[in-house]
């Protein structure tokens, strides 16, 4: 790789680090925001009851754990899918300019950003749940999804050992 092929991996990576922190800081700056609405306006009542058995909350934890193993298992698919394409010679998408180290480094991005998506949904999904039932269950699924959100913590040298890969397997 070029030094400007090592550049473009710096700043891919940079701006992917940015990319989560910004994801994590927003769901636990919404987290904050409807916890304070809970607890201040609401007094701490949930805004409805179903019953004694939480629905709302198992229907959280239960998709957050279909969203959560597909924030892991999706990046994954999509990069070995890119992998397998350049690899028979299709070139990537990409504009007319870009080189081939720019267009791994976005196939690279984008399977990590459908990670990060798939992570903070249900994170998401069961704060908002949480205001509505105020069940404890549905908290479940924020941690979890800031923890996958932070597992997944891209770096430099993942991203540079991915595209160096593809670019050994690549057709001459």
């Amino acid at each position: 790789m070029t030094d400007a092929d090592d550049q473009l991996i710096r700043q891919r990576a940079a701006a992917l680090r940015i990319f989560t922190l910004t994801l994590i800081v927003g769901v636990i700056a919404i987290t904050c925001v409807l916890m304070v609405i809970l607890f201040m306006v609401l007094e701490g009542k949930p805004l409805a009851e179903f019953g004694p058995v939480p629905v709302l909350s198992l229907l959280a934890v239960a998709i957050a754990i279909v969203g959560l193993a597909g924030s892991f298992a999706m990046p994954a698919r999509v990069r070995r899918a890119r992998a397998e394409q350049f690899a028979t010679g299709i070139p990537l998408p990409g504009g007319p300019g870009e080189s081939t180290v720019s267009r791994l480094a976005s196939a690279y991005s984008a399977s990590h950003i459908l990670g990060m998506a798939l992570a903070e949904g249900p994170a998401l999904m069961g704060v908002v749940f949480f205001l509505i039932e105020g069940h404890w269950l549905a908290l479940l699924p924020l941690g979890f999804g800031i923890l996958a959100m932070i597992w997944k913590f891209p770096s430099e040298a993942a991203l540079r050992e991915w595209v160096e890969a593809r670019l050994a397997e690549a057709p001459d």
